[in-house]
């Protein structure tokens, strides 16, 4: 068969002959039922782009999250994606069945993702505290192991005892179904709620608590402290402490979140284990792990039973100062006593300094009141050195707890990594012209400043209605407050030390911390906001502007590179790529489909083909009215559900029917600056334009192709989907606006033209550069723009929208004329003016409408009033 010439090609873009005349009412009824699975295959496509926006969102910010809110992203976007597929499905009468495997496929991967780890129950389920080696670091946890290393390494002197194990945990947590029923209410539990979290915490403890042992460990904890009461005789109390796996990860300290009983007679030692382990539930253990991306699987409670220690005097040291890694001096805190008041917080302790230099370590502070009578020169330089060497032995800073016997014996407790900062830049003089401070004094816990609202923290009821930004301050610095730790600005305690719990946890967060500042709590009580500078112990009423803007504060991202955020990490990789993005590629087909998003692409794409799938029964123009301005135009309109007002005529409809606002806005974007004369042609584009002609089969006019469709508007009031075709070039725009920014969005796909592939691609790098800077997420694959807004305000979205119709409708020949880089300037000085006009146009007319609205209003006021008016007069008479 014979070609048809060149200029037939290029002109004659015709549809298919009209269809013979079928029974209206059976045409309506199908289109209802057709328009039905459209909207509801968009809502589900919304509901999903919604999930997964929400998924980069959490992946990619720093706000903390939990296992639960990846489950229900998960389960949100999945439901949305299999919803979908039983609508193409139902519009295509099963014309997808493939999509069926591959929504299963994809959706066992993404679970598979989600499940814990099977762990082992065959380990030793107690284990002798002396003795350990690397490999026991499964089974005991870093605090156990790291005691055991350091005698065995270093010959240091620490407490008798013994461990139960990890697995003996883990056999806990099966047995009698606690494991299974833990993991059911802490996957429904809101985790960034503090008093539902007390709720969920009161619940867990209270199981375990109740909950027998099994046998076989019983009795394993039970032959353990019969051999250690044989050693040490029976009148020794023991020390239970959490030891657990996770409990010092890498930058994380976990200080003071789990629970440590002190003082236990032997018979009483699976009463304090099972404590013990109650206290990986406690509110600022479960806090911690929420915030810093832990699972509750990451966490098996080893438990160490170690003899209590007759301390004269305690505390801790660090090896480094926490505010300078690069620091010579050690840091040491001690009080008389047991060194439990130095860690917790609850009392203020003894400072002393100790710097490295090329002679040895020697004093350099001493502020000893309450142990100076205690520790001697020679205790304190003793300590300087085994602090030291466990930095040297194990590689990094030491956070390190210490004890003073009544023998004059140091006995080391604990060793474990310190959170410690790097060199911080010089602090700027102060401001001598700042305002005087409302307190000053105290000690720097964690360094920094911040400014926000008072919240005096006394109890849990407190901590709970503490708000985003403040600044809490409270008397003792004590752990129990570390789940506000997410919340907060800023810490001012009356007692405390820059060695405690709370201070390490502080300095984790990079929350600036004033610790021992007497009086904070009555001073600072009727104050609305205050500006704590750590750095120079001060406090300022108000906004201190000045110093914020000299030394601002950032959060730290504590969720990157966590457990949970590497659990969403890889369940993304199932859920939020997007393969498939050219329709006319070979491979946009459902075999192709390897993601969720790589599904409801092709789900959305092909519904809109669908629709207007034109079949001897449905001829696609009895579905839809023309537009009508003054003449018809070259769009139809297919109302999806209530896009048109009421009473028009059955072929034709005009602007003013039109209830769509989205419609509405891409309209205006398309009318609002009037189309330039056709674009000069040099003659290289003339010549790409007949080749493009002459070469692409698709240009055929005997072919039912993409180029032989009409424009269509498929709307309903607050959703339209514009697919247009303007010779060689091809859109499909879609916006939905509605009151809530969530569900708002505006969609363009742009291809096609007659010019060369380089003027061609000099075009779409044009487009998508000024939507990006309009704040569009552009994706430009060779000569196919993809942009695309979302989660904005109703009148934004609008604008977003009209902007696309511009677009839309100034584009068109740009491709011929985009011969050099001059020619592309200048075109896009053009296209920037249009904008700024369409901007205009859309506020004034939204202008329009809010004075109609208003002037409305005021007349219905007005009638109302009059009618009462009436009616009091007739009342009267």
């Amino acid at each position: 068969m014979p070609q048809p010439n060149i200029i037939a090609r290029v002109m004659a873009f015709l549809g298919r002959p009209a269809t013979p005349p079928v029974d209206p009412s059976l045409i309506k009824e199908r289109h209802r039922a057709r328009c039905n699975d459209f909207r509801l295959l968009i809502r589900a496509n919304n509901k999903a782009l919604e999930g997964m926006s929400e998924i980069e969102e959490a992946l990619h910010g720093t706000m903390p999250f939990g296992m639960a809110f990846i489950r229900s992203r998960c389960v949100q976007v999945a439901s949305s994606v299999r919803q979908m597929v039983q609508r193409i499905n139902a519009l295509s009468d099963n014309g997808y069945p493939e999509l069926e495997e591959r929504f299963h496929a994809i959706n066992n991967a993404v679970a598979a993702t989600l499940e814990p780890r099977v762990r082992d129950t065959s380990g030793p389920l107690a284990l002798p505290l002396a003795g350990l080696t690397q490999e026991h670091a499964g089974e005991v946890g870093p605090k156990a192991l790291n005691l055991s290393l350091a005698a065995a390494n270093l010959q240091l002197a620490i407490p008798e005892g013994f461990v139960v194990t990890a697995t003996g945990f883990r056999l806990f947590m099966e047995h009698s179904g606690l494991r299974d029923e833990i993991r059911r209410l802490t996957q429904i539990a809101d985790t960034g709620d503090l008093e539902g979290l007390a709720a969920l915490s009161h619940r867990l403890q209270e199981q375990i608590q109740q909950s027998p042992l099994p046998p076989q460990l019983q009795d394993a904890i039970e032959d353990a402290c019969s051999e250690l009461r044989r050693r040490m005789g029976s009148h020794r109390t023991l020390a239970v402490r959490s030891s657990a796996l996770g409990e010092d990860l890498a930058g994380m300290t976990a200080a003071g979140q789990y629970r440590t009983v002190l003082n236990v007679r032997f018979n009483d030692v699976i009463d304090a284990y099972r404590q013990v382990v109650a206290g990986k539930y406690d509110v600022p253990a479960l806090a911690y792990r929420f915030n810093r991306g832990l699972r509750d699987e990451d966490i098996d409670m080893c438990v160490a039973c170690m003899v209590m220690v007759d301390a004269v005097a305690g505390g801790v040291a660090y090896s480094r100062d926490p505010a300078d890694i690069a620091s010579p001096d050690i840091i040491i805190n001690a009080v008389d006593g047991a060194p439990v008041a130095v860690v917790d917080g609850s009392r203020d302790a003894d400072l002393i300094i100790m710097r490295r230099n090329d002679s040895g370590i020697a004093i350099t502070s001493n502020t000893a009141k309450l142990t100076g009578n205690l520790l001697t020169q020679e205790h304190l330089a003793t300590l300087a050195r085994q602090v030291d060497g466990l930095e040297r032995h194990f590689g990094s800073p030491q956070d390190v707890e210490w004890a003073l016997d009544r023998s004059g014996s140091l006995i080391l407790l604990q060793s474990r990594p310190l959170h410690a900062d790097a060199p911080a830049d010089p602090l700027p003089d102060r401001n001598d012209d700042a305002p005087p401070p409302l307190m000053q004094g105290g000690i720097t816990a964690a360094s920094g400043i911040a400014h926000g609202p008072v919240q005096i923290l006394r109890n849990s009821e407190d901590a709970y209605g503490c708000p985003h930004g403040a600044v809490a301050v409270m008397v003792q610095s004590l752990p129990r407050w570390a789940p506000v730790m997410n919340r907060v600005a800023g810490l001012v305690a009356e007692r405390g030390s820059a060695t405690g719990h709370l201070a390490s946890v502080a300095r984790e967060f990079g929350i600036p911390a004033l610790f021992g500042l007497e009086g904070a709590v009555a001073a600072l009580e009727n104050v609305a906001d205050i500006t704590v500078d750590a750095d120079y112990k001060r406090i300022y009423a108000g906004c201190a502007s000045h110093l914020l803007a000299d030394r601002p504060c950032k959060p730290r991202n504590l969720m990157q590179g966590s457990p949970v955020h590497a659990t969403l990490k890889n369940a993304a990789e199932h859920i939020v790529p997007l393969h498939l993005l050219d329709p006319a590629a070979e491979e946009f087909r459902p075999a192709s489909c390897n993601t969720f998003h790589d599904i409801t692409r092709f789900c959305h794409e092909k519904a809109v083909e669908e629709l207007f799938r034109v079949d001897d029964r449905f001829p696609r123009d009895t579905l839809s009215r023309q537009l009508y301005i003054d003449r018809p135009m070259q769009y139809r309109v297919v109302d999806l559900d209530d896009g048109l007002g009421p009473d028009l005529d059955a072929r034709f409809v005009q602007i003013k029917d039109i209830r769509s606002v989205p419609m509405l806005a891409l309209w205006e974007g398309m009318t609002a600056v009037p189309l330039e004369a056709p674009v000069a042609l040099d003659t290289r584009g003339f010549m790409s334009v007949l080749v493009q002609a002459a070469s692409n089969p698709e240009l055929d006019p005997a072919a039912h192709t993409q180029f032989t469709q009409q424009n269509y508007f498929m709307i309903s009031s607050t959703f339209c989907n514009l697919q247009a075709r303007f010779g060689f070039h091809f859109s499909t725009a879609e916006a939905q606006i509605t009151d809530t920014p969530q569900e708002n969005y505006a969609t363009l796909r742009f291809k096609g033209g007659a010019a060369d592939l380089d003027r061609r691609l000099r075009r779409v790098r044009l487009l998508g550069e000024l939507l990006e800077e309009r704040g569009f997420r552009v994706d430009v694959v060779e000569d196919a723009l993809f942009a695309r807004i979302e989660g904005l305000y109703a009148h934004e979205t609008e604008e977003g929208a009209a902007l696309l119709g511009f677009l839309i409708m100034h584009s068109r020949q740009l491709d011929m004329v985009m011969s050099d880089a001059g020619r592309a300037s200048e075109w896009r000085k053009r296209l920037y003016q249009g904008m700024e006009t369409v901007i205009e146009a859309v506020r004034s007319r939204r202008a329009e409408r809010a004075a109609a609205a208003q002037a409305d209003a005021e007349d219905a006021a007005h009638g109302s009033a009059a009618g009462n008016a009436d009616t009091t007069a007739e009342g009267r008479t």
